[in-house]
């Protein structure tokens, strides 16, 4: 199973106390998790309610609790240890938004301006193709490929270096295709990214089933034809919001704000939906 990028911290849970003449194999496994764990950068936290272990060792962890193992003692190592970006936005209050724009900078995936001590979202600002992408791609643990200098678009001079890595991995993905001009097949990552655009990249990226378009969507009129499946199965998933298939509004530009939301909602997709004992967490 591949490593998830967006995930950088876990937390590792013993089994508690043993009797004596037990098998250890259950410590052997933690340790040997640990080991793993952090072999592979992630930072690792440890709750354990038995100190005789060699698991509890703080050479395993990078920080280590010895607590009884109970649902009260794990959610509040977990609302300790749960990262928190400090980011707050100046300009997001009472925006729909809101919460959306905060999940992208806990996640790393964007965060806003930092001006005279206070962070700025501008959530009316236009989103470029090539900032959806390189968000698009960091919401769905997407690598951009290594050491790109050329990204085979007749435009390539004009993107931008850090876009071309993205750029060249979403082709090679199958994620963008660029746009046919009379010179050539261009990324223009700079133009404005509309909804169906967005909702296309979203619908490739995140490989969601296809809906019956004739079923879900016979009474309302037609949308672009490159763009219908797509725009149908976001709002199926609710990444776009009910009633966008076949909207006038679907050839807008995305802003930041509508990114936000859009990206929000693939990301909790993608985690599924929680069940038992963490419920809480959301």
């Amino acid at each position: 199973m591949p490593r998830d990028p967006r995930i950088k911290k876990v937390l590792v849970i013993g089994s508690g106390p043993i009797v004596i003449g037990q098998a250890a194999e259950f410590d052997y496994a933690g340790t040997q998790a640990c080991r793993a764990l952090k072999q592979e950068g992630l930072e690792v936290v440890l709750i354990n309610s038995n100190p005789a272990t060699i698991m509890t060792d703080k050479a395993m962890a990078d920080k280590v609790y010895i607590e009884p193992l109970t649902l009260d003692v794990v959610k509040r190592i977990i609302q300790i240890e749960k990262p928190d970006t400090k980011v707050t936005y100046a300009d997001m209050e009472g925006n729909p938004a809101h919460k959306a724009s905060i999940r992208l900078a806990e996640e790393g995936i964007f965060v806003g301006s930092y001006v005279n001590g206070s962070y700025f979202f501008d959530p009316d600002q236009p989103v470029s193709r090539a900032e959806f992408l390189t968000m698009a791609m960091a919401a769905t643990g997407l690598e951009p490929l290594e050491d790109v200098t050329l990204t085979g678009f007749y435009d390539d001079e004009a993107i931008p270096t850090w876009a071309k890595a993205y750029a060249a991995a979403g082709v090679a993905d199958g994620i963008i295709q660029g746009v046919s001009t009379a010179e050539g097949v261009a990324f223009q990552g700079d133009e404005p990214i509309t909804f169906n655009e967005a909702a296309t990249v979203l619908n490739r990226v995140l490989a969601v089933e296809d809906v019956d378009l004739a079923g879900w969507y016979a009474d309302r009129e037609a949308v672009p034809s490159w763009a219908a499946q797509a725009v149908g199965n976001m709002e199926a998933v609710s990444v776009l919001a009910a009633g966008s298939f076949g909207s006038a509004a679907m050839g807008e530009t995305v802003t930041r704000a509508d990114a936000a939301q859009m990206l929000s909602a693939a990301d909790t997709l993608l985690d599924g939906e929680p069940a038992g004992l963490f419920d809480w967490l959301l």
